[in-house]
């Protein structure tokens, strides 16, 4: 949730509607995400060459360090930037009454039903638009990519651990599949501009 938030909704809320800084801060923030999965599966990688045991720990001590950090983090953004704290829905209003006799219960109900309904309806439209979309294929197909052994996910490093790969190696190979990932977020914003983001990103 984190991630979708900060990611795919925040960005977009706080580059405004400045195409060029939207195109900067995604970037940007890709760069800080394939970063971190640069350095920080290579270095326990390294670790747990040495000691599995000590792998877990630092990997445990790691986590928790950095929990205030990223929370503190999210906190001062949501805070400084006041167009993140205007609610996205508004709450529906009561359904007048038609006789004394209506419970607070049927009200309830009634809104339950008609916010369902909304949602459904959302979906439903958000879908059909995805479906017609000219990169439909394109990112379909990326999506099944997670589905293969071309994604380096657990499923892939498991196998590979399985298939006698040390930990170090299946560290080295990840960074580097990830630092092509880093290049992609320099060479990506210079493809868009040149060609467009549709192009680009096909």
């Amino acid at each position: 949730m984190n991630l979708v938030s900060v990611e795919k909704d925040w960005t977009v809320v706080v580059s405004g509607k400045h195409e060029s800084a939207l195109l900067t801060l995604n970037a940007q923030l890709r760069r800080i995400d394939l970063m971190c999965k640069l350095v920080g599966p290579l270095f326990i990688a390294l670790i747990d060459g040495y000691s599995t045991k000590l792998a877990l720990i630092v990997n445990f001590g790691l986590n928790i360090a950095s929990v205030p950090v990223e929370y503190y983090s999210i906190a001062r953004v949501y805070y400084d930037v006041s167009e993140l704290q205007v609610p996205k829905t508004t709450q529906p209003t009561d359904i007048p009454c038609d006789s004394d006799h209506d419970s607070e219960r049927v009200r309830m109900f009634a809104r339950q039903r008609r916010n369902s309904q909304a949602v459904v309806t959302r979906f439903i439209s958000d879908f059909a638009f995805y479906i017609h979309h000219p990169v439909f294929l394109a990112s379909f197909a990326e999506s099944l990519r997670y589905l293969t052994v071309l994604s380096f996910a657990g499923q892939m490093v498991t196998f590979l651990v399985i298939s006698g790969y040390s930990s170090t190696q299946v560290g080295i190979a990840r960074t580097v599949s990830v630092a092509f990932k880093v290049l992609a977020t320099w060479v990506a914003p210079l493809l868009i501009i040149r060609i467009g983001p549709l192009r680009a990103g096909l």
